[in-house]
């Protein structure tokens, strides 16, 4: 889950982060631990912006769903 802040982070270019590069992000890092999953992502997200003054936050939420031993 993540804010708007995410995908419409922009470059000193104007550009938009946009959910295709989270899409890209997130289909690597799918085995990742989920502190790993939000670690590459903020990476990623810092890296387009560079230096752009950001205008709305950046809220991300991971889940790991746990499957239950069955007997």
């Amino acid at each position: 889950m993540y804010t708007d802040g995410g995908t419409e982070a922009q470059n000193e270019s104007s550009e938009l982060y946009g959910e295709d590069r989270l899409l890209k992000v997130l289909n690597k890092a799918k085995d990742q631990s989920v502190e790993n999953i939000l670690r590459l992502v903020r990476k990623d997200i810092y890296k387009f912006v560079d230096n752009a003054e950001q205008f709305d936050d950046i809220t991300m939420l991971c889940f790991e769903v746990l499957k239950q031993k069955t007997r």
